[in-house]
């Protein structure tokens, strides 16, 4: 299937808007971004007289009621409603009466179609727009999907984008390649690299992957959390990269407090962690060893935080990288909503995939929506 940009389609008629939010709306800079991409596209579309519907596409999450939920989409609606005349439908019925409204906006509940394509198919759409990294997720899970006729699907510039630049990553030729891995879905980070440590010259740790390495070349890291069933697998991973000739860096010294408080004293520690400390974040000397590999790096992906960026002090490590990347000029993708949110929040300028499964599909070219 040929994805084409929504700059280069006729419209005629209604259309649906597939946009990405952020699970949780405490991710509020993340939100805005999402929300700007899609009143972007809503500007252009709307010079085309045509009926514009908009669905959010997002994880539920059990912790999250109804009414938590509801707030949140009309939070969204008031946002979109700040630049157009919004309105928000719940009800199947409801939409079936107002398809064809030229004047508002029509933001869609979730759950309304919780993506069943026999009431997409209802709807008569002329075409789907997505701006949704999400959605290939969606797409993946569901057999539906070969309901619809695959020439009424268009891509935004951000979704474009971001496949042109993993193209550009997946390229050989395209050296020293930089993966720079946080965060605490060590699992998910594993699985990646257990697939794709051969495009890597560099692959750099910190965070909960950092720590778990640490542990699994039998350095001490005091009451540092680590992730005790991936040990072997992370082991088996840094062996792995040794193979391909990728050098692996782990943290040398760390900042460290004796709890998780913003009133916590902290200090500097080497590499090895005495009880009954724990790492916060990367310290001075991995700083400065991580910015001279990324200095020399023609590409850079980093995925998710290298510290607890929740606190002041454990934010720092992260904070910094992402200031040399944005100076740097070079091919770069950050990922992970919570290091993307963080970004967003310091007003730093980098390619954004928050998803990181989208990267993972892309990379395993497992869906025909890739067939670009």
């Amino acid at each position: 299937m040929n994805l084409e940009r929504i700059e280069n389609i006729s419209f005629n008629q209604n259309c649906l808007i597939f946009f990405d939010i952020p699970s949780f709306s405490n991710e509020e800079n993340l939100l805005n971004f999402y929300i700007s991409q899609l009143l972007e596209i809503i500007e252009f579309l709307k010079l085309k007289n045509i009926s514009i519907h908009c669905v959010p596409v997002y994880v539920k999450n059990e912790h999250i009621s109804q009414e938590i939920e509801k707030d949140y989409l009309e939070q969204i609606k008031n946002i979109i409603s700040e630049h157009f005349s919004t309105i928000l439908i719940e009800r199947i019925d409801k939409l079936k009466e107002k398809k064809n409204d030229l004047n508002n906006i029509i933001l869609l509940h979730p759950s309304l179609f919780s993506f069943d394509w026999n009431l997409l198919l209802q709807i008569h759409y002329e075409h789907f727009i997505i701006n949704s990294y999400k959605f290939f997720s969606y797409f993946k899970k569901n057999s539906d999907f070969n309901k619809i006729d695959k020439e009424k699907f268009c891509i935004s510039s951000e979704i474009y984008d971001s496949i042109e630049l993993l193209n550009q990553f997946s390229k050989a030729t395209l050296k020293p390649k930089t993966g720079i891995f946080g965060g605490t879905r060590i699992n998910q980070t594993i699985n990646f690299l257990d697939k794709n440590v051969k495009y890597f010259q560099y692959l750099l740790f910190g965070g909960g992957i950092g720590i778990t390495a640490l542990k699994a070349n039998g350095v001490n890291v005091g009451n540092s959390p680590y992730h005790k069933e991936e040990l072997s697998n992370v082991f088996q991973i840094i062996n792995k990269a040794n193979f391909e000739e990728c050098e692996v860096e782990l943290p040398v010294d760390h900042i460290i407090t004796e709890k998780i408080s913003s009133k916590a004293k902290t200090k500097t520690s080497s590499r090895e962690i005495q009880n009954p400390f724990i790492a916060i974040d990367i310290g001075p000397k991995t700083i400065q060893l991580y910015e001279q590999i990324i200095k020399q790096s023609n590409f850079i992906l980093f995925h998710a935080p290298l510290g607890i960026i929740e606190l002041e002090k454990g934010k720092k490590g992260t904070l910094e990288l992402l200031k040399t990347l944005q100076k740097n000029k070079k091919s770069i993708i950050i990922s992970g909503n919570k290091l993307c949110d963080f970004a967003l929040e310091n007003k730093i300028s980098l390619k954004m995939i928050p998803d990181f499964e989208f990267i993972i599909n892309y990379l395993d070219q497992n869906l025909d929506f890739f067939n670009l």
